[in-house]
């Protein structure tokens, strides 16, 4: 800089080195003491989303609630989103944009209510993805209880393991051990973590620095030798009380433990583990047809939040999602189209994620439904459309397009053949004469101008000829294919 920039405003300026480098700065000159706002790098080529901001915490009181967070742990971010929603399942309101700081402070919330928080990261480029999910002040139901373990012993020979899960903010635990001290509890089976929440110990300040880089882990075994991190204590927390923090998507475990920094003898007063199991599959689950729109029901099931129903067209999936969020069914699936057979599932969702599917459900074509109708199985041998399902010698779909049959018609100048035809655009019908049955042509046929008394879905069709010079007889027949 060889000019004073103006205040308030953004200066550009052009880079005066060529070359690639890793690190970029800006060194002060003389007495300036870093004195700058913003500084922003830019490069060739397209810049980068930044990855998610990490260590979402808050706390709360009444009616207020304090969130921090850490910035991305790597890239560029100008500005954070912070969203909300008060229901699990329910969409995320932005409700701050462009946040300069770290922190955020949301208040006029409701004493007691649950409510979820993610945050997400701004550039040149774009926005992150969302953050962990926060879930302030979880549900009582959710917090989980079981067998302590961790490090024997204390300091003091009353201050154990046994402390940190008291539900008591005066009490805490003070490890034998500087280094490597630890707290938690066997939950005797596995269990998806959704939330942590935590206290340092309790008394003075002098404390709260012990907590800074301790690690909450969750394991499939007690030695915790495959331990997966779940949060991380990214700053001395506030003493007397309760800190929320997000924890990571991680699958289901058995063993959560809080480890301790080193240096820090396991000084926590309080440690709640929030968690649930996968819910299970829904039963009862149908499906009713009318033209292009399907009904799915099912049965709720007990931890389900959400439902989530999906389709394919073929048996088996791939399913894609056509109905989310749902708090219950009946969920209406239209735009479909009437002549082809649709498969559905439905599963239930939670704060532990989504459950396993339900049993598939079948919403069928019009032959299929016909099929049903007639008292058959529509995936059986003998409701094939060539084959015979009540064995009067007229295949299936014969009886199908032509319910009502074929009629002949004649006069003493014509003669002919009409019909009422099922209007399915997946069956081809070809209409054929013969004068001998035995050498058959095939010869069009057209759309009658009379259509009244037709029932829907039908659509009346004929043909009238002259008789040729010399023929005695004749023969017509329908051919259905699909």
């Amino acid at each position: 800089m060889n000019v004073l920039p103006p205040q308030g405003v953004p200066t550009t300026l052009r880079a005066s080195s060529g070359g690639t480098f890793r690190y970029v700065r800006y060194l002060s000159p003389g007495d300036g003491y870093a004195n700058v706002a913003e500084i922003r790098f830019f490069g060739a080529g397209n810049p980068l989303p930044p990855p998610a901001p990490a260590a979402l915490q808050a706390t709360h009181s009444g009616t207020t609630a304090n969130l921090t967070w850490r910035p991305p742990p790597s890239g560029i971010a100008y500005g954070y989103d912070v969203k909300r929603s008060a229901a699990f399942g329910a969409p995320y309101s932005v409700i701050a944009a462009d946040l300069g700081a770290t922190v955020f402070q949301d208040s006029g919330l409701i004493p007691g209510a649950t409510y979820y928080y993610v945050v997400s990261a701004r550039n040149d480029a774009s926005e992150s993805p969302d953050s962990d999910r926060l879930i302030l002040n979880p549900a009582a139901a959710t917090r989980l209880s079981g067998t302590v373990i961790g490090t024997d012993g204390s300091w003091d020979g009353t201050s154990t393991k046994f402390k940190v899960f008291d539900n008591s903010l005066a009490t805490y635990f003070d490890s034998p051990q500087a280094n490597g001290g630890w707290a938690g509890l066997d939950l005797g089976s596995a269990r998806k973590i959704t939330s942590i929440r935590y206290s340092p110990r309790n008394s003075t300040a002098n404390w709260l620095g012990r907590m800074v880089g301790g690690t909450f882990q969750a394991a499939d075994n007690p030695a915790f030798n495959d331990a997966v991190t779940l949060f991380v204590v990214p700053v001395a927390p506030t003493y007397n009380v309760l800190t929320t923090a997000a924890a990571g998507d991680a699958g289901a475990y058995r063993y959560v433990r809080y480890l301790s920094p080193n240096g820090g003898h396991c000084n926590v007063s309080e440690v709640q583990f929030y968690g649930s199991s996968l819910p299970a599959a829904p039963g009862g689950v149908a499906v009713e047809s009318q033209g292009a729109t399907a009904s799915i029901i099912w049965n709720n099931v007990a931890g389900g939040l959400r439902y989530r129903v999906k389709r394919s067209e073929a048996s088996g999936g791939p399913y894609e999602p056509v109905g989310e969020g749902l708090t219950g069914s009946p969920f209406e699936d239209s735009g479909l189209d009437p002549l082809r057979t649709y498969y559905y599932v439905v599963s239930a969702l939670n704060e532990a994620g989504e459950g396993s599917p339900s049993a598939e459900v079948v919403r069928y074509s019009s032959f299929g439904a016909w099929i049903l109708a007639a008292g058959g199985d529509p995936v059986a041998v003998d409701a094939a459309f060539g084959a015979d399902l009540d064995g009067d010698g007229i295949a299936n779909g014969v009886e199908y397009m032509v319910p009502a049959g074929v009629k002949p018609y004649g006069t003493a100048s014509a003669r002919g053949i009409v019909a009422m035809i099922r209007d399915d655009p997946s069956v081809t019908t070809v209409l054929r004469v013969s004068e001998d049955l035995v050498t058959w042509t095939q010869v069009p046929f057209a759309d009658s101008e009379d259509q009244e008394g037709v029932p829907a879905g039908f659509r009346r069709v004929g043909r009238m000829a002259a008789p040729e010079t010399g023929e005695s007889s004749v023969f017509f027949r329908f051919e259905f294919s699909r």
